[in-house]
C-alpha cells in the first residue's frame, strides 16, 4: 500500500511564527515515516512559502530558512491540483498530497484564512473548518455562541480597538458589579 503524502505548513506570517517552529518540529518528528510522506512547507515572517527538505532539528531555531536547497513554493486553490506549486530552476512542479497538516498558530493561521484555502483546494486538513476556526479566533464572537446555546462562560465585555483610551460604560458597569478581579485581552489575533 502507498504512503499518504502529508504536508506539514509552519512558520507564517504571525506573531507566534517561532513558537510555531517548535511545534512544526515536535509533529514531524511524530508522524510514523512508515505510514506517511512528509513534505515540509515553511512560510517565512514575510510571507514566503517555501518546501524545505533539510534537517528537522534545523526548524525550531529558524535555520531552515537559510537551506539553499529551499524551493519557493505556493498553495494552489485549484481542486484539480490536489496542492503546491513549486518553482525550481524554471521548471513548474505540481506536489500533490492527500492531508495537510498546519501548525500555524495566531493570524492566518488559526483564524480561518489558511483553511478557506484549504478547503477550496479540496484538500482534507487537520483540525477545524473555516467558519469554526474564525469564530474560536475572536473571543466576542464565541462567548456570543457559546451564550447562546446554553454553555455558560466567565463573564466580560468587548469593546473595539478605537475606544481603548477610555473604559467603556460597560466594561466599568461589569467591574463594578462582578466584584472580582478584571483583565483584559485582544478579543482576535494582534496584528
Amino acid at each position: 500500500m502507498a504512503k499518504l503524502k502529508v504536508a506539514v505548513i509552519f512558520g507564517g506570517r504571525s506573531n507566534e511564527h517561532d513558537i510555531s517552529l517548535v511545534s512544526a518540529a515536535h509533529v514531524i518528528k511524530s508522524i510514523p515515516r512508515d505510514k506517511y510522506d512528509v513534505i515540509m512547507i515553511g512560510i517565512t515572517k514575510k510571507g514566503h512559502w517555501l518546501k524545505y527538505i533539510g534537517d528537522v532539528e534545523d526548524i525550531p531555531g529558524g535555520g531552515w530558512e537559510k537551506q539553499p536547497d529551499n524551493v519557493p513554493c505556493i498553495l494552489s486553490p485549484d481542486p484539480l491540483n490536489k496542492g503546491f506549486i513549486a518553482f525550481e530552476d524554471g521548471d513548474v512542479q505540481n506536489i500533490r498530497v492527500d492531508c495537510i497538516f498546519p501548525v500555524l498558530h495566531g493570524r492566518n493561521g488559526e483564524d480561518g484564512t489558511i483553511q478557506g484555502i484549504f478547503e477550496m483546494a479540496e484538500i482534507p486538513f487537520v483540525g477545524c473548518d473555516l467558519i469554526s476556526s474564525a469564530n474560536c479566533m475572536d473571543k466576542d464572537v464565541t462567548h456570543t455562541i457559546l451564550e447562546a446555546n446554553g454553555i455558560k462562560t466567565p463573564g466580560g465585555c468587548g469593546s473595539c480597538p478605537r475606544s481603548l483610551m477610555t473604559l467603556p460604560p460597560s466594561a466599568t458597569r461589569w467591574k463594578q458589579s462582578s466584584h472580582t478581579p478584571c483583565s483584559s485581552s485582544p478579543a482576535t489575533a494582534v496584528h
